[in-house]
């Protein structure tokens, strides 16, 4: 689970334990819960009409907060692009930042949410500039 808000917030692990006497205290603050799925994280960046994919690989249940993550590009499936692009479409956004879970057991991509404030300096740095040429490309374009 996470908050949903402006803030950063980060996933933590549900723990009946420790959480369910908790709940009540969430009536009136947005909260994301999702199941947990083992695998990479995958983030979709769309810009203007170009889809771009990052796999993330890290052993830590939120992988902004690892220092032993490992970054690179990815071929985003046809299926999945033309979401993304029609997505991007829909909420009036040309440059967007879908993430997702992909079950490692079976491939199987899960939607988690779109960010429409694309934070990407930490990726586009491991991804050599990757992103800052396409949004580049996209406001040049002719």
């Amino acid at each position: 689970f996470k908050g949903a808000s402006t803030d950063k917030t980060y996933a933590s692990l549900y723990d009946h334990n420790v959480h369910d006497s908790r709940l009540h205290l969430i009536r009136d603050c947005p909260v994301l819960f999702q199941e947990r799925i083992a695998g990479p994280n995958m983030r979709v960046y769309v810009i203007g009409d170009r889809v771009i994919g990052r796999h993330t690989e890290s052993p830590a249940l939120d992988h902004r907060l690892s220092t032993e993550q490992i970054c690179s590009t990815v071929e985003v499936p046809p299926s999945i692009a033309e979401r993304a692009l029609r997505l991007s479409t829909l909420m009036e956004t040309p440059m967007l930042a879908i993430d997702f879970k992909v079950q490692a057991e079976t491939g199987t991509w899960f939607f988690l949410e779109a960010n429409i404030m694309m934070q990407y300096r930490r990726e586009d740095i491991q991804l050599d500039g990757l992103i800052t040429g396409a949004v580049i490309a996209w406001l040049t374009r002719e």
